[in-house]
């Protein structure tokens, strides 16, 4: 059993916890994929040091996706089997899988 952050308090706090799991995924003209590691991820914490196009799904490709600008931390739910999929100009799209 995992137990619930608290303040000092004692109110519980809102939190996800790392996994540790994490990857760098070069942006591109292409869409590059990172698969999860860990198939009981449920969050995604993503940042990207340029602006780009995400998707989360199972199929390999970023160009319907939502747009992530430079340095803005986003979390998306991620089911089995999918993965973080990007698309952009030039930098690097870091993937933390996080529960």
């Amino acid at each position: 059993m995992t137990s619930i952050a608290r303040d000092e308090s004692g109110v519980p706090l809102q939190a996800l916890g790392l996994t540790g799991t994490s990857v760098r995924v070069a942006i591109s003209g292409t869409s590059a994929s990172a698969t999860l590691a860990d198939a009981g991820t449920t969050v995604v914490r993503l940042v990207a040091d340029t602006a780009c196009f995400v998707r989360v799904a199972a199929t390999a490709t970023a160009t319907t996706a939502a747009y992530l600008p430079a340095g803005v931390v986003e979390y998306f739910a991620v089911d089995p089997g999918q993965a973080v999929h990007v698309i952009g100009t030039s930098g690097f799209l870091y993937v933390t899988e996080t529960s």
